[in-house]
């Protein structure tokens, strides 16, 4: 099979769904890009390592995704609720992180203060 835009520089671990559908592959680009064998392309990428991602692994149930890098850093992926959010979710989990922010630092300007008015 062929996937698009298969990144092989850098290309480091690669680890498949017990069912088939998804397909992970690690690089040293510190990310983590998630595949539908089905479709053929490319669904996700995963950013949260600081090094490249040297290892990566679904559970059983296939609901979470553990990757490695060569720091020793392991992180959790929960699959199951990246899958359930949307664009409002993503909004309103962005606004929340970053009201405070754009109230209280003088440096922005008073119209960009008001970005997350009503999300």
């Amino acid at each position: 099979m062929e996937l698009p835009n298969l990144r092989i520089f850098g290309f480091l671990g690669l680890t498949e769904q017990y069912w088939g559908r998804l397909l992970a592959s690690t690089s040293e680009d510190k990310t983590i890009k998630l595949w539908d064998v089905i479709a053929h392309k490319e669904i996700a990428t995963l950013i949260g390592h600081r090094v490249g991602v040297s290892s990566v692994s679904f559970s059983p149930s296939g609901k979470l995704l553990a990757s490695g890098s060569s720091s020793g850093t392991v992180v959790l992926w929960n699959l199951e609720i990246l899958s359930k959010l949307t664009l409002d979710d993503l909004m309103v989990r962005g606004c929340d992180w970053v009201r405070r922010y754009l109230q209280t630092n003088p440096n922005v300007s008073s119209n960009d203060k008001h970005l997350c008015d009503g999300i």
